[in-house]
C-alpha cells in the first residue's frame, strides 16, 4: 500500500533524534541544560516560509534538553535559533520539521519531569528553581505553536517557488484579461 503525502510528513519535538536519523550530528550543549520557558527566534527563512502566520520575533516555548544539533542533516535548513543553541528548529524540505522545544508540554508536565530528575540527582535544585521562575516571566504561546505545526503539516506555507508561481499566475490572468 502506498503512503500518502500526509502520512510521510511530520513534526518531531525530539530534534536530536530526527537530526541523527537524517544524517546529522548532535551532542551535549556546552551551555548545559535548557529548562523552562525560553524564547526562540525565527530565521529569515522561517519568516518567509511561515509568512501566512506572521511570526513574532520571539516565540516562547517550553524547553527541556541538554543536547543540541552540532551538524545539520544534508539539505536541512535552520528555521530558528536561541541564545542557548544555533539550531532550535530545522526542516528537511516539506517532509520533516524538528523542534528542539516542546510545544506539547504544560508547566505541570515540565515540573513533573524536572522533579523526577531532581530526585534521581540528574539535575540540580537551582535548575528546577530557574525553570519554575521562567513561567513568571513569560508563558509558552500554545496557539502560535499549533498554527506553526498545523501549517507545516497541512502544507499551507510559502515555499520558495510559491511567490514565483503566484506572480506567473497573476501575469497569465492579466494577459487573458487584455485579450
Amino acid at each position: 500500500m502506498a503512503a500518502t503525502a500526509a502520512q510521510e510528513q511530520g513534526v518531531i519535538t525530539l530534534l536530536q533524534v530526527l537530526c541523527r536519523a537524517l544524517g546529522g550530528k548532535t551532542g551535549r550543549s556546552k551551555k548545559g541544560w535548557d529548562i523552562g520557558v525560553n524564547c526562540i527566534h525565527p530565521t529569515a527563512a522561517m519568516a518567509r516560509l511561515f509568512s501566512p502566520i506572521k511570526l513574532p520575533v520571539h516565540m516562547p516555548i517550553i524547553e527541556f534538553h541538554q543536547d543540541e544539533v552540532w551538524e545539520l542533516p544534508p539539505q536541512a535548513e535552520v528555521l530558528a535559533r536561541s541564545d542557548m543553541t544555533g539550531v532550535e528548529m530545522f526542516r528537511l524540505g516539506d517532509r520533516a520539521m524538528g523542534v528542539q522545544g516542546h510545544p506539547e508540554y504544560s508547566k505541570d508536565i515540565l515540573m513533573s519531569i524536572a522533579d523526577r530528575l531532581l530526585r534521581n540527582d540528574l539535575i540540580l535544585d537551582h535548575q528546577v528553581d530557574k525553570a519554575k521562575a521562567s513561567f513568571d516571566l513569560r508563558q509558552p504561546d500554545k496557539d502560535l505553536w499549533k498554527k506553526v505545526c498545523r501549517g507545516f503539516l497541512k502544507g499551507r506555507l510559502q515555499s520558495s517557488q510559491q511567490p514565483q508561481q503566484q506572480q506567473h499566475q497573476k501575469q497569465q490572468k492579466a494577459a487573458q484579461l487584455v485579450l
